[in-house]
């Protein structure tokens, strides 16, 4: 029997979040939701709220989606298209590659020699496969591919043998 308290126990939930959701690649989107650049794609992966976004090189990368400065979020939408990201407590902006690109009134960071380039959106892990994105917030998790083991042979088959002329 199990017992019914995995169900309801909130230090059974934040342990599953801590050493399950945490350390795994989980799925968050197919990659036809971020076809173009700029295009995003808000989620929570083990609890955490990620931005998904296609760059303008068309690298699809994740961060969490939190403001380096108070920590709120820089995309409020579920989904879209952006040049870049803006938090709206502070105007803090970011690229679409995650770096710092603006500070609402810099002169007053000047005293404390805040460097901007240091104050890039965190990063999350982030790999595709098949048209799948996955993130994994363990930045010392192995490859996606290692992770799948086996499962891949038969996925990347019938990808190999799809003729170039088509």
């Amino acid at each position: 029997y199990l017992d019914n308290r995995i169900f309801t126990d909130e230090s059974i939930f934040a342990e599953e979040m801590g050493r399950i959701y945490a350390q795994t690649w989980l799925f968050v989107c197919h990659e036809s939701e971020i076809a173009g650049p700029g295009d995003f794609r808000t989620t929570s992966a083990g609890g955490k709220p990620i931005v998904v976004v296609r760059g303008v090189d068309e690298t699809v990368r994740a961060f969490y989606n939190v403001c380096r400065h108070r920590g709120a979020p820089v995309v409020r939408e579920d989904a879209g298209n952006a040049t870049g990201f803006q938090c709206f407590y502070h105007l803090w902006t970011y690229g679409l590659d995650g770096r710092c690109t603006g500070l609402a009134k810099p002169d007053g960071y000047a005293r404390v020699a805040l460097d901007k380039d240091k104050l890039a959106l965190v990063s999350v892990r982030c790999e595709k496969l098949a048209g799948l994105v996955f993130v994994n917030l363990d930045g010392d998790a192995e490859p996606l591919a290692d992770y799948l083991g086996e499962i891949m042979t038969p996925l990347m088959a019938p990808l190999a043998t799809v003729p170039l002329d088509v």
